[in-house]
């Protein structure tokens, strides 16, 4: 029943976000992320989320199509680019809701380090015996690449 309570609060959440201010709830975790710390790289941005750096690149893309995030050359190492939230982007985060991905990620914060490893340890075990755990990783809710889809 909680994982169906999760499920559901996280379709929700999805589908009136994007009908309402156009922005997926992996766009809005992506962007509370860059306005909570110093200005990460896409690498620091998709550990700190727990995603591949292709999958945090992609989301970062479509942010950066629509004027919420910039990506910059990092001054100190110009090989690399700095991602950073735009004018518009802190008024959007400034407006809308905290996404429930953020709830959830904040409520497991608040849960003893035991507790935590052990849920994190039971889902594996079950998505490994339902034969999943090779799939990767992805931001929640995020939909697929337009090239990709297209391939499939």
């Amino acid at each position: 029943n909680a994982l169906r309570r999760v499920v559901l609060a996280l379709t929700e959440s999805a589908r009136d976000a994007e009908r309402r201010e156009g922005v997926t709830p992996a766009q809005r975790f992506i962007l509370e992320q860059l306005a909570t710390g110093p200005l990460p790289t896409v690498n620091a941005l998709a550990e700190r989320t727990h995603t591949s750096q292709a999958t945090v690149s992609v989301v970062v893309g479509r942010l950066a199509r629509r004027g919420l995030v910039m990506r910059d050359r990092d001054p100190a190492d110009r090989r690399r680019r700095i991602v950073t939230l735009t004018a518009a982007g802190r008024r959007y985060l400034r407006r809308s809701d905290l996404s429930v991905q953020s709830q959830l990620s904040a409520a497991l914060d608040t849960l003893p380090s035991r507790q935590v490893r052990a849920l994190a340890d039971g889902l594996e075990a079950w998505v490994d015996a339902a034969g999943l755990g090779h799939l990767e990783p992805k931001l929640l809710l995020e939909p697929e690449s337009r090239a990709r889809r297209r391939h499939a």
